[in-house]
């Protein structure tokens, strides 16, 4: 079985992990997932060896558990922060001052992040924290693809460095900032086939949008919503990080609808039927004559 890689794990530590200095004085870092996709929990304590896994229960007591933590204290936790500290972005500058304050002055590097994320590290960081959702679009049927990318408004450097690379958008409400991209076949290939064959949690849906892509379009929209909800409420989970994710029988259910935008089109050379004028508006009409008659009724 292929171990995760440091690069992966300081992401997944970037989106979904903490690091801080505890009520005795140690170095305290946890990696958090919840129990439907606790997998990944589970390969980061084989590739780092350290620490020890719980389960966190709801605010109220006797409420089911809903999340997986490995959590690594002490001289541990000094020495894979160092280790991973090469590869983080958004939580490099906290660990340098978390070091100097734990008097490990030799061990401070720089706080300058990476101008290009790595593959490794981005699959570690979205699967932390990103999403891959759609929705059915209201007036075609055509389903409206979207990724993202949830960290905290005082962590942003992860995804304003992703918004860099792949375009998209940040907004900020609260204490939550969200990096979010439309996909369209051509970006959903350049962005998701980067990070696919590394990511754990959300690989199935990644080569299903991706199978998607190929197609040319996303015009089934009623499927292609349904799946990816699926996806999410059932998610796989891989026994290897080297195994193929088959997603052919998902791929089949989404139909190769042709583009009917056609008919709303008007055909070249029409020409308003009250002054002659070649530009065409609507009912026959230019945009001023159409705009008279409506004024006029």
């Amino acid at each position: 079985m292929r171990i995760l890689s440091d690069k992966y794990i300081a992401g997944f530590l970037d989106s979904d992990g903490s690091i801080s200095i505890g009520t005795n004085g140690r170095l305290r870092m946890v990696f958090t997932q919840k129990l439907s996709n606790d997998g990944v929990i589970e390969r980061i304590y084989m590739a780092l060896g350290k620490g020890s896994i719980c389960e966190s229960n709801g605010r109220r007591r006797g409420t089911m558990s809903y999340r997986r933590d490995l959590i690594i204290q002490g001289q541990s936790a000094v020495d894979i922060l160092c280790r991973l500290k090469p590869y983080l972005v958004t939580k490099r500058k906290k660990a340098n001052q978390l070091l100097r304050e734990l008097g490990f002055i030799e061990r401070i590097g720089t706080d300058s992040i990476p101008v290009f994320p790595s593959r490794s590290w981005l699959a570690g960081y979205f699967d932390g924290d990103g999403c891959i959702y759609a929705q059915k679009n209201r007036h075609n049927a055509t389903a409206s693809v979207k990724v993202s990318i949830v960290s905290s408004s005082l962590e942003t450097d992860g995804i304003e460095l992703v918004k860099k690379v792949f375009g998209g958008d940040i907004t900020t409400r609260g204490g939550k900032s969200s990096w979010v991209l439309r996909l369209t076949p051509s970006n959903a290939e350049k962005f998701l086939s980067y990070i696919a064959p590394r990511l754990n949690n959300k690989r199935e849906q990644a080569y299903f949008v991706l199978g998607c892509a190929k197609m040319g379009h996303f015009r089934d929209g009623e499927n292609i919503t349904k799946i990816l909800r699926d996806m999410k409420t059932h998610p796989h989970r891989l026994n290897d990080l080297t195994s193929e994710v088959d997603v052919s029988l998902y791929i089949k259910q989404v139909k190769d609808i042709k583009d009917s935008s056609n008919r709303y089109r008007h055909y070249t050379g029409q020409k308003c039927y009250m002054c002659g004028s070649e530009k065409y508006y609507a009912k026959g009409l230019c945009n001023a004559c159409w705009q008279r008659q409506r004024k006029a009724a």
